[in-house]
Parts: C-alpha cells; sequence; structure tokens
C-alpha cells in the first residue's frame, strides 16, 4: 500500500495575516516556527494539521511508503526555496516521506501521476481530483476536509 498525500487543505492549512486562506507557495521567508505553526515575514500562518505528523511517523513505522503530489509549486523557484517543500522540512516532516515528491505548479494533473499505481491511499481535499479517482480500482481516494484528527487514522485498515 502506498499513501500519498496533497500538501495544501490537507497537511496544512495557510492564512494570510487577516485570516484569509491562502496557499503555502505564497509564504515567503524569514520563517518562525513554534511548534504546529509557521508564521513568515508578513504576518501569515501555516498551520500543521492535528495529529499529521503522528499519522506520518506511524505510516513510516510500519514501512508504508509515503508520497505526496501537489500544485503547490511556486513558478520558476529552484527547490531549495520553494515554500511547501521548506515547510515540510521546517515542520520535521519531510523525512517521513520515502515515495513519489511531486510537486508541480497549479495546471498539472494529479489524476495522471495517480492512476496508475498500484494500492494508493490518496488524501486530497479536491473533490474533483477524488471523483476522478473513484474510477480507478487501484486507488482508494480520502477526502482530507473530513479528516478532523489524523491521529484517529492510526490502525486504519484498506482493502
Amino acid at each position: 500500500m502506498i499513501f500519498i498525500f496533497d500538501l495544501d487543505l490537507t497537511i496544512w492549512e495557510t492564512y494570510d495575516r487577516y485570516n484569509n486562506q491562502i496557499w503555502a507557495k505564497q509564504f515567503i521567508p524569514p520563517y518562525l516556527i513554534e511548534r504546529n505553526v509557521i508564521t513568515n515575514d508578513v504576518g501569515s500562518k501555516c498551520v500543521l494539521k492535528h495529529g499529521i505528523k503522528e499519522y506520518l511517523k506511524y505510516l513510516r513505522n510500519e514501512n508504508y511508503e509515503i508520497g505526496f503530489v501537489s500544485n503547490g509549486r511556486s513558478y520558476g523557484i529552484p527547490d531549495e526555496y520553494q515554500p511547501s517543500l521548506c515547510l515540510l522540512k521546517l515542520f520535521d516532516i519531510y523525512k517521513y516521506f520515502n515515495g513519489i515528491k511531486l510537486l508541480r505548479y497549479r495546471d498539472y494533473n494529479k489524476t495522471e501521476a495517480i492512476k496508475n499505481m498500484n494500492s494508493v491511499v490518496f488524501y486530497d481535499d479536491n473533490i474533483n481530483v477524488l471523483n476522478d479517482l473513484h474510477n480507478c480500482n487501484n486507488v482508494i481516494p480520502v477526502d482530507a476536509k473530513l479528516i478532523n484528527n489524523w491521529t484517529e487514522l492510526i490502525g486504519k485498515k484498506y482493502d
């Protein structure tokens, strides 16, 4: 079984200083990290979803392959400065991803990247992507918007 995650609105939520939702790719350094919240130079915040770190750790301890597929790439910025990759590292969760790591620009088709893989559980917040994947026998699409606490998934078996 391969577990693949979207990033924005799945692993974290990001807000500007007025509490409007934004994308992680809009973050600019420098960053300040306090537990499960990263604040950037202009007061925007990235909040790690409750229990996601524990869930990722559990999956790695169970020797599952873990990856991410996201449209959260900032155009024209090298990987070492990509906000989403920086956030994964600052939250100390990048180390859990031992599988596919696709950070692409906004028009990338996530369904195409996943549909031919074997035995995938894919977590995403985008209902259109999830609906597309419902037609794939090898993929279990899971709506990340329905998960309030990722630790509740620890021990869950997917068939």
